[in-house]
């Protein structure tokens, strides 16, 4: 196993409150070439280390339908399916990839929106 991912397995997932979100009727989550993405306060390029921080939130797309949201915080969650897949967009390095052309069309113009100008 990559000492990474073990790393993520026993350190900083056991912390995390974790919820599945399902998406509602029309909607779909993205996926990756970063199977695992994260974003702590308000930043989605940080280090792994930066899982500790109370803002610290993950993502980690499982199927069309189902995603699981990990957080340090137990405030409510407001997240839609759309914030996800910008999130995840915003991340990849390669690729995304989705169930519909549509689906990955809006995530990459939302993530090329979301950029800093």
């Amino acid at each position: 196993m990559h000492v990474q991912a073990w790393y993520f397995q026993v350190r900083h997932f056991p912390r995390l409150k974790w919820v599945r979100l399902n998406t509602p009727a029309g909607d779909s989550f993205i996926t990756s070439d970063r199977a695992v993405t994260w974003l702590v306060r308000g930043i989605a390029h940080t280090p792994p280390a930066a899982l500790r921080d109370d803002s610290a939130q993950l993502i980690a797309p499982l199927t069309r339908e189902t995603t699981l949201f990990g957080s340090n915080q137990t405030a409510p969650l407001g997240i839609t399916p759309r914030e996800v897949n910008i999130l995840v967009a915003s991340t990849a390095s390669s690729w995304i990839a989705g169930p519909t052309e549509k689906v990955v069309q809006q995530a990459l113009e939302d993530r090329v929106a979301a950029l800093p100008h």
